[in-house]
């Protein structure tokens, strides 16, 4: 017998600000994209604030109604499948048809619109959820493009980040996967408060803007010529096995840097340019990260940090006051900085 709790309980989920209810139906997706899609079985998506969508944006026509949304073109193929088939299908449930930009058609990333044409807005705004499920997924599945980011610059406390170095050098490179290769670069040393992945041109700029747009989040949490003080001192690791660990951080220790990080976070993780939703905020300064490994394999290759953590658990990196917050590509300049994107002032 079916479980009716699912029918009078369905999930619901939020996209653009905006919850929907999910009542499962069976929407087999492509071959080509079944292994790593969330959406092997599409759902129909009744929006519980339907009154409130942005009916305006829809145009109405001489044989029903029209819609514009802006689609990464690096998303296209998933929303086609293969020989057209998920397009197909997702115009044969909505009963809508859906033209996505083609490249002879000038689809920058100012007027390369996806067109939904419909008999009703409600089936419009069906196909239109539908593509923004497909993006997320895309979205969640690539890699970090950007971040908001506190560099770590003062002469105490890189002196005492070298010395940590040093000291890992001399006393733990015994220990599995422990190599030089794997440090944080002392001029790259910082805090992070967000990563994003920005799937194009546009979505850059819409994240500037998002980012410029905290400067109201720092008026709210300083006083007028203040700045954090942070304290970085401790060592833990991403997961909960120090055998076999990816990332050893340094703790960030201050109240209002915490809040302040953390109503940044919330306004990326609201516009849906994270990917993925994460636990609260920990600030923390990445130390060792197997993926800076010089000669990686490919793999998973972790290190065992038993001892680092046994011995210097507590190391204190020191103080230093906070002057500006900056957005950044996961890219380096030049002089091997990252690529600062936007930044505030505090």
């Amino acid at each position: 017998m079916a479980d009716d709790s699912n029918v009078m309980k369905p999930d619901v989920i939020n996209i653009n600000g905006r919850c929907y209810r999910v009542l499962e139906e069976n929407f087999i997706m492509d071959d080509e994209f079944e292994k790593d899609s969330d959406y092997t079985h599409e759902s129909t998506l009744i929006d519980n604030d339907y009154n409130h969508v942005e009916e305006d944006n829809i145009e109405e026509t001489a044989n029903g109604y029209k819609f514009y949304m802006r689609v990464p073109n690096r998303c296209s193929g998933m929303i086609i499948g293969r020989k057209g088939s998920t397009l197909k299908q997702l115009q044969q449930e909505t009963e809508t048809k859906i033209k996505l930009p083609t490249s002879n058609s000038h689809s920058d990333h100012k007027n390369g619109l996806t067109c939904i044409t419909g008999s009703s807005k409600r089936n419009i705004i069906s196909a239109k959820v539908r593509i923004e499920l497909l993006v997320d997924s895309y979205r969640s599945k690539s890699l970090p493009t950007h971040f908001v980011m506190v560099p770590l610059s003062s002469k105490h406390v890189i002196d005492k980040y070298n010395q940590f170095k040093n000291m890992v050098a001399q006393d733990f490179s015994q220990c599995s996967g422990i190599e030089q290769s794997i440090m944080q670069v002392p001029q790259r040393l910082h805090i992070t408060i967000v990563v994003l992945r920005l799937l194009d041109e546009a979505e850059e700029d819409r994240a500037k803007q998002i980012f410029e747009n905290c400067s109201d989040i720092a008026k709210k949490h300083l006083k007028a010529n203040e700045h954090p003080m942070v304290r970085v001192k401790g060592l833990e690791i991403m997961g909960d096995d120090p055998s076999a660990a990816n990332v050893l951080y340094a703790k960030i220790h201050d109240k209002i840097m915490q809040s302040l990080g953390e109503d940044i976070a919330d306004r990326f993780t609201t516009s849906e340019l994270t990917g993925k939703d994460g636990p609260r905020l920990k600030l923390h300064a990445t130390l060792m990260n197997s993926r800076y490994r010089s000669l990686s394999t490919g793999k998973a290759e972790f290190f065992d940090v038993r001892d680092i953590l046994k011995e210097m658990g507590d190391f204190d990196f020191g103080s230093e006051r906070i002057n500006s917050i900056h957005l950044c590509k996961m890219q380096k300049n030049a002089d091997g900085q990252y690529i600062t994107v936007a930044s505030l002032t505090l």
